[in-house]
């Protein structure tokens, strides 16, 4: 039995087999994402009864977040004592190590004397403290409720609290690994987005793409225009500031959508004199033109003045129907130059301010023109939401995939369509992405809806598949992924439980009423509007 143990289940557990009955609770440990490489390197032994932690770790301003996530985990277990500074037989380090090749790599080295974790950056000592967290702390609860496949026996019960002796080496597949939240549609406080960040942390997700308005809702206020004015749950500058700062500590970017082209009514809702006529879906499109472009340069420029120094802006210019200002037909517009003209204007806003920019855009289902003196500061972004897309998935990647092409992101995630979460299409995406060196990462899109609980699989599984694509693989006779979903599901609900800001209790107390493609979903105030954004209808008087 030994021989699978621990390397099966912390690398994913496809290899699992069901005759497995009576186990020990280290073979149970599923870490999410899933490591690299994970090598035992003897026996376990007994969970520690007091942990020393050097001082200058967790105190002052330069404190390392992750550490102190593990100080607070560690503190709350009752019979462990925690010596900040102090000496003990049980010591948790931090080592500074320039061979580490990746960025966010790391490796982390656990023996009865210690756990020892090695990177050469912040983000990658970060990431391995994720992992130590997951392992101490199922470790320590993990007696309470992780069992075999099978009944547990009874005698099997009895171990008591144990850690494992391991080696593990670890980096991600993708350097940017996302998370899409739609405020264009739904409602999303700041204290329930810090929550999101820490839980997305806690997977080792980086980019936190907030898509800010829509066809039905403003989701961000402007301070120096009237858009989201009307809607009184948008975010405002300082939220946008504060979060920008506070994604940072976990080692999240923010990545904003600003929609430039369609999707649009709740800007025209404002600016009528700028419709252009309906967008797929019946949403709404920006007329093209000098006025519009104005418009766009004011919105890029409050968001950039939200971000670090290097950042990236999203443009959105996805399900649009073309139009042009009236009297502006003869200046050569086209969708290709629209393009050009954008990315021109991000990257403008950009260096007013002394920041590089980088736009993403959506690729839209016909594809996206692109001029030639556009260069590698664009990032092209497909996507496609069910496994039932796999060929298209297939025939998007052999289009936009390869050496020498543009920047690429994958859009993976779930459709507004699904009331609970999936990972089908994530899975698809990472895996079939993994040979093109233009991939940059994937997106997991959760559209419509500020509903995360139901939809956490989403990013529980899907953080899987963006970190090590090719580990959680679901057995031949998964014909239909039930047995593969099925153990995530369990696994989650295990997590849920030694990580506790992603409870579905903590979860919907800071989410608050929900709200779903535009109008509120629980009484009192069940099928209204959030904002008049949703009803409002262009041209009619």
């Amino acid at each position: 039995m030994r021989g699978i143990s621990i390397l099966c289940l912390l690398c994913g557990f496809g290899m699992v087999q069901a005759e497995m009955v009576k186990v020990n609770l280290l073979q149970r440990i599923h870490l999410v994402p899933a490591p690299q490489e994970v090598q035992e390197s003897g026996a376990p032994f007994p969970f520690p009864v007091r942990i020393a932690i050097p001082a200058g770790s967790v105190q002052g301003e330069k404190s390392h977040k992750g550490l102190r996530q593990l100080v607070e985990l560690l503190a709350a277990m009752p019979g462990v004592e925690v010596a900040i500074g102090g000496r003990a037989d049980f010591t948790i380090s931090l080592v500074h190590d320039s061979t580490v090749v990746h960025p966010e790599g790391y490796s982390l080295q656990m023996t009865e004397s210690g756990a020892e974790i090695r990177s050469r950056t912040s983000a990658g000592s970060f990431y391995g403290l994720q992992t130590l967290y997951q392992i101490m702390a199922f470790g320590y609860y993990g007696t309470e409720f992780l069992y075999g496949w099978e009944e547990p026996d009874p005698a099997d019960h009895g171990e008591g609290r144990c850690l494992p002796a391991l080696i593990i080496r670890d980096y991600p597949r993708y350097a940017v690994r996302s998370l899409m939240l739609d405020l264009g549609r739904s409602v999303f406080s700041k204290t329930y987005l810090q929550r999101i960040i820490r839980i997305m942390a806690q997977l080792k997700l980086n980019t936190l793409h907030l898509h800010l308005y829509d066809d039905e809702i403003g989701g961000y206020r402007f301070e120096t225009l009237p858009l989201g004015s009307e809607n009184p749950f948008a975010l405002c500058k300082p939220d946008l500031l504060e979060l920008v700062a506070y994604a940072r500590e976990y080692h999240v970017s923010i990545l904003p959508e600003v929609e430039s082209w369609g999707h649009v009514k709740s800007v025209i809702y404002h600016y009528p004199k700028l419709y252009g006529g309906p967008g797929m879906w019946g949403g709404v499109s920006f007329a093209i033109g000098e006025k519009t472009f104005a418009l766009l340069e004011k919105i890029y420029s409050e968001i950039a003045d939200c971000l670090p120094d290097t950042a990236a802006i999203h443009v959105g210019l996805d399900e649009a129907k073309w139009a042009v200002t009236a009297g502006e037909e003869d200046k050569g517009y086209t969708p290709e130059k629209l393009v050009g003209i954008i990315a021109e204007l991000v990257q403008k806003v950009g260096r007013a301010r002394g920041k590089h920019l980088t736009v993403h855009m959506w690729a839209d289902h016909d594809g996206r023109p692109i001029p030639d003196n556009v260069g590698q500061e664009l990032v092209l972004q497909p996507w496609m939401y069910r496994r039932s897309d796999e060929d298209k998935i297939a025939q998007s990647l052999a289009q936009y995939g390869g050496k020498g092409k543009r920047p690429l992101m994958l859009g993976a995630g779930i459709t507004s369509a699904c009331s609970r979460g999936d990972f089908a299409a994530t899975r698809i995406w990472c895996q079939m992405g993994d040979p093109y060196p233009n991939v940059l990462g994937a997106t997991i899109c959760i559209w419509g809806t500020n509903n995360l609980s139901d939809r956490l699989i989403s990013l529980y599984a899907g953080s899987d598949y963006l970190w090590s694509p090719l580990k959680p693989q679901p057995a031949d006779e998964d014909r239909y992924w039930e047995e593969l979903r099925h153990r995530y599901e369990r696994q989650m609900r295990n997590w849920q439980r030694i990580f506790t800001d992603a409870t579905a209790e903590a979860l919907d107390r800071d989410r608050g009423a929900e709200a779903f493609l535009g109008r509120w979903m629980t009484p009192p105030f069940a099928g209204m509007a959030v904002a008049p954004t949703l009803e409002y209808q262009p041209g009619v008087e």
